[in-house]
């Protein structure tokens, strides 16, 4: 028999028409129109059949709260996380009722299920990958359910005559959608900060811009591990019929906040962990795993952004972590050298903002030491810093002016790490000078590493609910005397300056909860957001390697 050959590359087509149909003007990327039965010229006379692909999510949540996820459970009728399978109603209407149907699913067939009116048929546990089914003379409830990010596979469906001989056929792709991980640019719909008397001021502030889109988690519930940020990594999954699945990377970090993505879960989440349980370092926590927003480098285009994450030869991310992020494709994962850190998180040094004036959308800003030294020279050596007193052993800022080492240090800082992480983002992510904004930072010794002496307004919060001004939550620098307003902050105002028109900034009190212990803003934050618009089947096919067939 002469194949219709099916190939992902159709799928835009198949979207916009319906499916990807026989009649040889979509079925067959070669124009061959010749598919029938015995491998003759001529398709024999019949109804035709069209049904449309079907790009999924895995169905990872725990909707009936039995303590594993859906996939491993009997199917519930009104289950949201399976696709349809969606024939084109013209075509079944040509169909005689009683007439055969055959379905024939291929690929990764061991992390798919086929079912028909609530009963498994094909793939999975089931081990049937061929199934045959008379048609009722109304549209089949056939649906598809995933059991692994980006399985593969496709499905040719025959129509059979009263000899069992083929008169038409079609084939679709079945594929789930690959993790995304969400990006600065995505609406927030919820943010979490970890409730502990040192940062109520802080949580007035996310309460007066979000209302009741933040929640105040218990700390005492968490043995105040208020690092929000390195606990849960939020992410996504879209289908092409309205599917959403969200997803919480839980890190193997199992602090404190270990029960955590667990409790905020419930049935909504789909919650995972890679790598050994108690065995993870700092660097797999998520204040050092990031997302750009869409970028175009080197001729490829990301349409979902590309995750960067610090690492340095053996040092840094997990490989199970790492490894998983690069097998899917589409967000092409970028490592960048945080070890000199402390703390080692690339949020430490680097994050995206919206810019609404920008041809790109956003700007990149971008801890810089040459620029602090540049503003801290024009200051009055006699003003008093007295947090810095407190925190640093640092009274004035002819302090910081007369302390040599401390220049030596940053100007190594600026020469061996943050350049050459700057001119790594520019080849990798396809950014020029004008989409950087250099945010003045100093840093300090900690140990045989460094770590923000002024707090890091990069590491913030971009606040930005669907249809409201996008708004910075960003550490207060406290540059400045006691009482003393943020008006007069040199450090406060050259940031606030430097920010694109369009956005709104509260400069917020995380100084002795975060500051002085080694954190800032968007480590004590959890953020879940909606997810992109675009349609990752359509939008990232060559990044996905989608050009398959099953069938031919």
């Amino acid at each position: 028999m002469n194949k219709a050959g099916w190939a992902l590359a159709l799928v835009a087509a198949a979207v916009a028409t319906g499916g990807c149909g026989s009649d040889g003007e979509q079925g067959d990327p070669s124009g061959d129109t010749t598919a029938g039965v015995g491998g003759g010229d001529m398709t024999p006379p019949g109804p035709e059949l069209e049904a449309e692909d079907v790009f999924g999510v895995t169905n990872f949540d725990d909707d009936d709260l039995n303590q594993q996820r859906d996939f491993d459970d009997p199917y519930q009728p009104g289950e949201d996380d399976l696709s349809p399978i969606v024939f084109a109603p013209e075509r079944l209407a040509e169909l005689e009722p009683g007439t055969e149907i055959r379905l024939t699913l291929a690929g990764d067939t061991p992390v798919i299920r086929v079912f028909h009116d609530g009963l498994a048929v094909l793939g999975a546990e089931t081990g049937v990958t061929v199934y045959t089914f008379a048609y009722s003379g109304q549209a089949p409830l056939l649906e598809v359910e995933f059991g692994e990010y980006l399985a593969r596979g496709g499905m040719l469906i025959e129509i059979l005559d009263a000899d069992g001989l083929v008169t038409d056929e079609t084939e679709i792709a079945v594929m789930a959608s690959p993790m995304i991980l969400n990006n600065h640019l995505q609406p927030l719909e919820r943010a979490w900060v970890l409730q502990t008397n040192g940062n109520s001021s802080m949580r007035g502030d996310f309460t007066a811009v979000l209302n009741e889109r933040f929640t105040a988690s218990p700390g005492n519930r968490y043995d105040f591990d208020i690092w929000l940020q390195d606990e849960p990594q939020f992410a996504t999954q879209v289908g092409n019929h309205g599917e959403r699945q969200d997803i919480i990377i839980d890190s193997n970090r199992d602090r404190g906040l270990d029960p955590w993505p667990e409790d905020t879960a419930g049935s909504e989440f789909a919650v995972s962990t890679w790598g050994p349980a108690n065995q993870g370092t700092t660097y797999d926590s998520f204040g050092n795993l990031e997302v750009t927003p869409p970028v175009e480098a080197n001729g490829v285009s990301y349409p979902y952004g590309r995750i960067y994450y610090g690492r340095q030869g053996n040092e840094g991310m997990g490989p199970e972590l790492s490894n998983f992020l690069a097998s899917q494709q589409l967000q092409a994962p970028v490592e960048v050298d945080s070890t000199w850190l402390c703390v080692g998180h690339v949020d430490e040094f680097a994050t995206f903002i919206p810019d609404p004036s920008s041809e790109k959308g956003f700007k990149l800003l971008m801890a810089d030491t040459r620029s602090a030294y540049a503003l801290v020279e024009t200051l009055d050596p006699n003003q008093t810093l007295p947090r810095y007193q407190q925190v640093h052993g640092v009274s004035t800022v002819g302090s910081i002016q007369d302390d040599n080492g401390l220049r030596a240090l940053n100007d190594e800082i600026q020469l061996d790490e943050l350049d050459p992480i700057l001119a790594q983002f520019k080849t990798e992510f396809g950014l020029t000078d004008d989409d950087v904004i250099l945010i003045p930072t100093i840093f300090e010794p900690c140990g045989s590493w460094a770590v923000a002496m002024t707090p890091g307004m990069v590491n913030l919060i971009v606040a930005n609910p669907e249809g409201a001004t996008p708004t910075l939550i960003v550490p207060d620098p406290f540059f400045r005397g006691t009482n003393e307003s943020q008006d007069s902050d040199p450090f406060l105002t050259a940031f606030r300056d430097a920010m694109p028109e369009g956005l709104d900034i509260v400069f917020t009190d995380n100084f002795y909860t975060y500051h002085a212990n080694l954190g800032e803003v968007h480590c004590g934050t959890a953020v879940q957001r909606t997810p992109d618009a675009k349609s990752w089947w359509v939008e990232s096919r060559d990044l996905l390697q989608l050009e398959r067939s099953y069938f031919q």
